[in-house]
């Protein structure tokens, strides 16, 4: 995977497993037992969203006969957390707006402002992989859309309108 572009860190290992057992083998009437082991390791690998693909088809070419995945984050979350929150800012000054001038005032300031830390990433339409049919075909990945959501709970000060 790291020749289609994965960084060395972008590879984690998550669990080696190991197992043995013993086996009869041989011709019969000859056969003998053997012990036999086996191990398998699982490793977690962080890319572009751009290469997902040919990191699955690298992987499954090189015997990774699993793949779970894959999933999708957000690269800077806290980017998205504050463009909702001003999003959500600017709505909730529209509304309270619209309520001041229906009774006749209109917003002087913002008496507090209180932030959801609940708010949190509500997936859209997820991510789906097509596993290759074949050696030559190319697994396609389409990572959908994510959102953030935030809410906020602000309090305005009014006056008379003038």
């Amino acid at each position: 995977v790291r020749g289609v572009g994965v960084p060395t860190s972008g590879i984690q290992t998550e669990a080696v497993n190991t197992g043995c057992a013993r086996i009869r083998v041989g011709r019969k009437g000859h056969k003998h037992r053997i012990r036999r082991c086996t191990a398998s390791e699982s490793v977690s690998i962080t890319s572009a969203a751009t290469i997902v693909g040919r990191v699955i088809d690298a992987a499954t070419h090189a015997g990774a006969d699993r793949i779970n995945g894959p999933g999708f984050s957000f690269s800077n979350p806290s980017a998205g957390m504050v463009a909702a929150e001003k999003a959500a800012i600017a709505d909730a000054r529209t509304q309270a707006d619209a309520a001041a001038a229906q009774l006749g005032y209109t917003v002087t300031g913002v008496q507090s402002i209180i932030l959801n830390p609940q708010s949190g990433i509500a997936q859209g339409s997820g991510a789906t992989a097509t596993a290759p049919k074949s050696p030559s075909t190319k697994t396609t990945v389409h990572p959908g859309a994510q959102e953030v959501d935030a809410t906020v709970a602000v309090v305005f000060t009014i006056a008379p309108a003038s």
